[in-house]
């Protein structure tokens, strides 16, 4: 699949055992023929179906199903596909096309065939030799788990469904990008999506600026709870008369901003094109006017630069002192732009305080906050129920998006309290205890395994990556207490799959002998 090549895994006796990176299904070839019989038949079906229809849902469902079967045996396609279509097609789409939202299911559809295939794969003898980490089987396991209760719930299999595909549909991804061959291939493989990435990175200013002066006046005196500047999300999801992903598409920049400050640090990086491109990369911070950005941007500093302070004790406050001053200038600015003749920016700045921490709540005088959402969902459960303290209620019981096509029935009980306000608080009511534990030790252990990769890294440019990744499990964390769009935003879903997936792939080539690990130069640099 991704060649023929070969690599060598050394075992715990330090033999070196040799064996075939392609992917390769389990034996059983009879099987695997009437499988594809009966395939063909239920897709000529299919799709005989869907020209009847004529509708977009189900044509996208069905070319989702066609491109999972042309991409069995080439995930790599796949994950391009994905990482294109969450971070770059699908807000653009949304926002100017919005009768083809539906298109979405086409990436969904696409991410469980990749998640059936790669769990096909890593069933296999020759996969099982490097095993996935630790964080990846908790992360796998939350997403069984989680489904296989669900069905157990008071939500019926269509609320169930629509909140396995909302919450997992990416997953897929993630494992795909786990399970990548440990070789130049893989690593050839990973240069070119971190360049597409970065490429996506380049892009937000232009639809930024676009946003700004065409359609945020444009928005102007909508009434109805929408907020004009909210529609400055770059390529990530918005809509004109809703909200849009401002907060993804600024961890999202901030992330790049930590690659090119950790290869300024590393030496990878003049120091002109490191201030170049951070004014690029920074200047649609500064147009969306996101809050999240003065927690974010310091958080990414420290992580970036904490590990240099003894050794480059000058260069490293110097840095920290850049940003605490860029902070300072973004949170005055934003106050500033939002100060109006009722209210100051001390007075906006203690607002946004209540919302977040007090007893005013986020999105309406009776709805919950960040933090009495959590407080709610203890008082309304407890030991008189464990059952659904530990399991939940079901995935998809708590949803209240836009346009849902199977709103939760908790949603409906406790209507305009928005329960689902963050990914904790969804976790609690649709995976109980249960799931936030497995998800916080996901963290956990997804941090210790950056922590020994980044001690034991040689190559600078692995310590650009590593350092990233580690910026990106601390914005993932923060986001699971602060909304809801790990479990409900495709982009986020991506970032997530794909920090995720890359760390797993770096801890399962440290366990491959140095010989099968390309040297640095025999791959083009990033």
């Amino acid at each position: 699949m991704y060649g023929n090549s070969f690599m060598k895994v050394a075992d715990k006796s330090g033999s070196i055992k040799v064996s075939s990176d392609t992917y390769r299904l389990p034996q059983g070839r009879r099987l695997v023929d009437l499988a594809v019989v009966v395939g063909a038949i239920l897709l000529a079906m299919l799709f005989g179906w869907v020209a009847a229809k004529g509708a977009v849902l189900p044509s996208a469902m069905a070319v989702g199903v066609l491109f999972g079967g042309l991409f069995f045996k080439r995930p790599d396609f796949a994950i391009s596909l994905l990482l294109a279509g969450s971070l770059l097609l699908m807000g653009p789409i949304g926002l100017f096309l919005p009768a083809l939202t539906k298109l979405a299911w086409l990436f969904s559809l696409l991410g469980f065939f990749l998640l059936a295939s790669m769990t096909l794969i890593g069933l296999s003898a020759r996969e099982r030799q490097v095993p996935l980490p630790v964080f990846m089987l908790l992360l796998l396991s939350l997403m069984c788990v989680s489904s296989a209760v669900s069905f157990i719930g008071g939500g019926g299999v269509a609320e169930v469904s629509a909140g396995v595909k909302r919450a997992w549909q990416l997953w897929g991804l993630m494992l795909a990008l786990a399970m990548l061959p440990l070789n130049g291939r893989g690593e050839l493989l990973y240069r070119g999506w971190l360049k597409l990435l970065f490429f996506i990175a380049l892009l937000q200013l232009p639809f930024a600026l676009y946003q700004y002066w065409i359609l945020v006046p444009q928005r102007m005196g909508m009434g109805h709870g929408v907020v004009p500047i909210d529609v400055v999300a770059g390529t990530f999801e918005a809509s004109m008369t809703g909200g849009g992903s401002s907060g993804t598409m600024a961890m999202f920049l901030i992330l790049v901003l930590a690659f090119v400050m950790a290869s300024w640090k590393e030496g990878l990086l003049k120091s002109r094109h490191a201030l170049l491109l951070s004014c690029w990369l920074g200047a649609p911070l500064f147009i969306g006017e996101t809050k999240l950005v003065l927690v974010l941007l310091p958080l990414m500093l420290l992580i970036v630069f904490v590990t240099d302070i003894r050794k480059h004790p000058v260069a490293a406050l110097l840095a920290v002192l850049l940003g605490i001053l860029l902070t300072a200038t973004l949170a005055w600015l934003y106050f500033k732009m939002l100060a109006t003749d009722f209210m100051t920016p001390a007075e906006r700045l203690q607002q946004t305080l209540d919302y977040n921490f007090g007893a005013v709540g986020y999105s309406g005088r009776y709805s919950l906050n960040r933090t009495s959402v959590v407080t709610f969902w203890m008082n309304e459960h407890g030991w008189r129920n464990p059952l659904t303290t530990l399991f939940g209620h079901g995935l998809g019981s708590s949803y209240s998006g836009d346009g849902a096509l199977v709103p939760g029935h908790l949603n409906r009980l406790y209507a305009g309290l928005d329960i689902n306000l963050t990914t904790l608080s969804t976790l609690l009511w649709d995976g109980g205890v249960l799931a936030v534990c497995l998800l916080i030790a996901a963290f956990f252990f997804a941090w210790r395994t950056s922590s020994r990769l980044l001690r034991q890294a040689g190559a600078r440019r692995d310590k650009v990556i590593l350092n990233v990744l580690r910026v990106s499990l601390m914005f993932n964390l923060f986001m699971v207490f602060y909304s809801n769009s790990m479990l409900s935003s495709m982009s986020h879903e991506a970032l997530l799959a794909f920090t995720f997936g890359y760390l797993a792939w770096l801890a399962r080539r440290s366990h491959v002998a140095p010989s099968a690990v390309p040297d640095s130069r025999e791959v083009s640099q990033f």
